[in-house]
């Protein structure tokens, strides 16, 4: 009996240990003039918008932070070795030998005058005084299927408090937010490989029936969910 209970506790350390070394290491950034401090995943790197991504590559504040993932030439041969694409592929949209990207926004949330419940104010958007984290979600969400049109859905999680909108059809844009208390992070994120795969070797217009829920699902690796919660659920303003 003392020999099997050994056995387990050495089974338990090797899965703890297995678990922790699965975690995937971040960098914190402060950002935005000091206003925002937020974990990435550490094989991300800040860079200052419009330049050259390898050359550039900085660890100042933009004012547009921009997050990008490296290697997606190698990603894509890793996780769709079956396709025909040249070595380069994703080089012409994507950028060189990029494969994944955060962009970081943030919007204030100001109490509307009463003249309307909803409008934008510069980089600001007046909202009702009771207006709730879905709340925000869903008028952001709307706007963004006005532009987009039947292609896009919106998807929010109550436990997280985090909100997605995304477009399938055409150009794939995935738009996550989370309100801080009087302020609404944006985060738009995308990852060029997976969003290759999907469009090959997804559901087709089967997913045009499916819910919200079940189109996150088939979405969620294209829009870079794991890497932009990540940011968000970290997100600490000052």
């Amino acid at each position: 009996m003392g020999e099997i209970i050994q056995r387990l506790i050495l089974c338990a350390v090797v899965l703890a240990m297995t678990s922790a070394c699965a975690e995937r290491r971040t960098t914190t950034y402060t950002l935005f003039d000091g206003r925002l401090e937020t974990a990435v995943p550490a094989d991300y790197v800040l860079h200052e918008k419009g330049s050259d991504y390898r050359d550039r590559a900085v660890a100042v504040n933009p004012v547009d932070p921009e997050f990008i993932l490296f290697g997606g030439n190698a990603a894509l041969a890793r996780k769709f070795p079956a396709n025909a694409y040249p070595s380069d592929f994703l080089d012409g949209f994507a950028g060189e030998d990029v494969q994944a990207r955060l962009e970081v926004l943030l919007v204030s949330l100001i109490p509307s005058d009463g003249s309307e419940e909803w409008y934008r104010l510069g980089a600001s958007l007046a909202v009702p005084p009771d207006a709730t984290a879905r709340t925000i979600h869903e008028e952001f969400c709307a706007r963004f299927a006005q532009h987009w049109a039947e292609y896009s859905f919106a998807y929010f999680d109550p436990d997280t408090e985090i909100g997605r909108c995304v477009n399938f059809g055409g150009a794939f844009v995935a738009i996550f937010t989370r309100r801080v208390d009087d302020t609404l992070l944006l985060v738009s994120g995308s990852d060029a490989v997976e969003v290759l795969i999907v469009e090959r070797k997804g559901p087709g217009k089967a997913v045009l029936d499916m819910t919200a829920e079940e189109k996150w699902q088939v979405f969620r690796a294209a829009a870079n969910a794991d890497a932009a919660e990540q940011l968000l659920l970290s997100a600490r303003l000052r």
